[in-house]
């Protein structure tokens, strides 16, 4: 939710300039009328054309913002544009446009947009907007703006894939560089178990943040946090009930997303499979920049994980990575990495193996599953390098070394 900022200076404003783009000639002279209000003088009109913007940025520099009506071009173009935008030019981008869809509004936020406004046009939301650019630019004074911090989901079409314990490890591993920041948080608020994977007393503080998105700040993040390590942190809503009171909506999950993406590097969600069914479940999933489907090698987990990613292929900048977790020895299961490659018709990214001591003790006890288990270790680093679009691969062992050399 925008704020507006008072400690925008009028040498500020004036100093600031504005090139806004729309066919519309009635919102031109609303948005020269509200500028010159607001004491900026220099603003410039351009048609919906995009080579009109880069060759204005061209000729006379880049403005402070750019404001741009997208009614002229269908969702897809619209998306097209903006990246072309956000690729070669560094500015903030306020647009504004006709479709009300949280599925498009959360899909501009990820390819660069600052703010999305829908018309008609209300001035008092254009004034925030604006007053929320401008200090965003006074803030960075010449730095580049702190990225935002990466959301990743983790689920699995049918319960009991062990999602919870492949979402601590990770984040244990992505924890090891003690420069980046991560949170996890747990949308089952009954049968949630995040605490005891890492051995922390759960509170019920991600409910309140979920009802009154209103109030974030950073102060509350840092108060509602369950502290795991310096730069590791959970968030939880357990109850006491056997049934789940409370659900959010998706205005207020992505609300509560965006916020703590903006005070962490890696923000992990744990979502029950029984929520996918309904629209917050798989949003909650799909609107991540990364989504981990765990799957067993069993006949249901296959049958519904095929059904889940038929679901999400249709997604726009949603990066998917497959997880087959043996949960039983490979040499048992009737059903091989192979079988479900063929099945799916797409190969697993990432195999955990089959440790059931070292997996209990990470439920358990608290503690990475991969300390002690080599293989383990591998599995979640080359999980990590996948979701920081790097490549890990495996150490020779020093037979493999002295059989080169031989």
């Amino acid at each position: 939710m925008m704020q507006k900022n008072a400690n925008i200076s009028t040498s500020s404003l004036s100093n600031a300039s504005c090139l806004y783009v729309t066919k519309d000639a009635d919102l031109a002279r609303l948005f020269s009328s509200h500028l010159k209000s607001m004491g900026i003088t220099q603003h410039f009109h351009y048609q919906n054309d995009p080579q009109n913007i880069q060759d204005h940025c061209a000729t006379y520099g880049q403005p402070s913002f750019l404001i741009m009506d997208l009614r002229a071009f269908n969702d897809m173009d619209a998306k097209k544009l903006i990246r072309q935008l956000t690729a070669t030019l560094n500015l903030p981008l306020i647009v504004m446009g006709e479709n009300d869809s949280i599925n498009f509004y959360r899909d501009l936020l990820k390819i660069g947009v600052t703010e999305y406004l829908t018309l008609p046009l209300q001035a008092d939301l254009l004034n925030e907007a604006i007053h929320l650019v401008l200090n965003a630019n006074t803030e960075i004074s010449g730095t580049n703006k702190k990225q935002q911090g990466l959301r990743i989901s983790v689920a699995s079409a049918k319960g009991g894939a062990g999602c919870s314990t492949i979402l601590s490890n990770l984040a244990w591993q992505l924890a090891e560089d003690k420069k980046q920041q991560v949170a996890c948080a747990d949308l089952d608020f009954v049968s949630g178990d995040l605490d005891l994977h890492f051995n922390v007393s759960a509170n019920n503080r991600l409910i309140e943040m979920l009802q009154f998105p209103d109030r974030l700040e950073p102060l509350v993040f840092k108060r509602s946090a369950i502290k795991v390590t310096d730069n590791l942190v959970l968030f939880s809503g357990y109850s006491q009930q056997l049934e789940q009171s409370f659900w959010p909506g998706l205005l207020a999950f992505d609300e509560i997303s965006l916020f703590c993406q903006k005070q962490v590097h890696y923000l992990l969600w744990d979502i029950p499979s029984f929520s996918l069914r309904d629209s917050l479940g798989f949003e909650a999933l799909a609107s991540a920049d990364v989504c981990l489907v765990v799957m067993q090698p069993t006949l249901s987990s296959i049958r519904h994980t095929q059904q889940l990613l038929d679901k999400l292929k249709n997604r726009d900048n949603l990066r998917i990575i497959l997880v087959l977790n043996h949960t039983k020895p490979e040499k048992s299961s009737l059903i091989s990495a192979i079988d479900v490659a063929q099945t799916l018709g797409k190969k697993p990214d990432i195999e955990i193996p089959y440790c059931p001591d070292d997996m209990l003790a990470s439920t358990t006890l608290g503690v990475p599953a991969f300390t002690r288990h080599k293989k383990l270790r591998l599995a979640f680093k080359q999980l990590h390098a996948l979701i920081a679009g790097n490549s890990v691969s495996a150490q020779p062992s020093l037979l493999q070394q002295w059989l080169r050399k031989a």
